[in-house]
């Protein structure tokens, strides 16, 4: 058991030095191919049970252990890449984008301001429609600006906003960090 912990922490951590991420199906070829092996050496292991033969056990076992850092280097993959398909484009951070969503969450108030999450439903930049991740947690603020200033009115607080609500606005967008 202490084997196949140690193979999978082995498996996700040699996945995440990888410098670019492989396509999913190369990922799919590779856990399929653990798994392929997994079953053969369990089969083995039967085998070796019923027959009270031990010879191969070893190999069997150091041929799970790979399958298993295999599987877990697999997996890790594939997440990576799920995340990576819904992140934010680089190109897009920074610029004033024109977003219809729906507020999915409760907002959460403060002295600053609003935070909430939104799922996107159209998003437009320059009057050309673009492609957002399908959730953007937003950070609504107010207060920024001394009171002399003249951009005193977007010192306000922001409006009421409840989930569930339909609302069309212009986002300044950044990645998380």
């Amino acid at each position: 058991m202490l084997v196949s912990l140690l193979a999978w922490v082995a498996g996700c951590a040699l996945q995440l030095q990888q410098p670019d991420l492989w396509s999913l199906w190369v990922y799919g070829l590779i856990g399929l191919s653990a798994i392929a092996v997994l079953a053969l050496a369990a089969s083995k292991n039967i085998a070796n049970a019923l027959g009270s033969v031990a010879a191969g056990t070893v190999a069997a076992g150091v041929a799970a252990g790979v399958a298993v850092a295999l599987l877990a280097f697999s997996l890790t993959g594939v997440r990576c890449a799920a995340f990576l398909a819904n992140a934010l484009n680089p190109a897009l951070e920074g610029r004033d984008v024109l977003v219809q969503a729906v507020v999915t969450d409760m907002p959460q108030r403060s002295e600053s301001g609003l935070r909430f999450r939104l799922a996107v439903e159209s998003a437009q930049l320059d009057g050309a429609p673009i492609v957002l991740p399908v959730r953007v947690d937003v950070g609504w603020y107010a207060g920024v600006y001394p009171t002399g200033s003249d951009l005193v009115s977007l010192q306000r607080q922001p409006p009421e906003l409840r989930a569930g609500e339909r609302w069309r606005m212009t986002l300044r967008l950044k990645a998380p960090h």
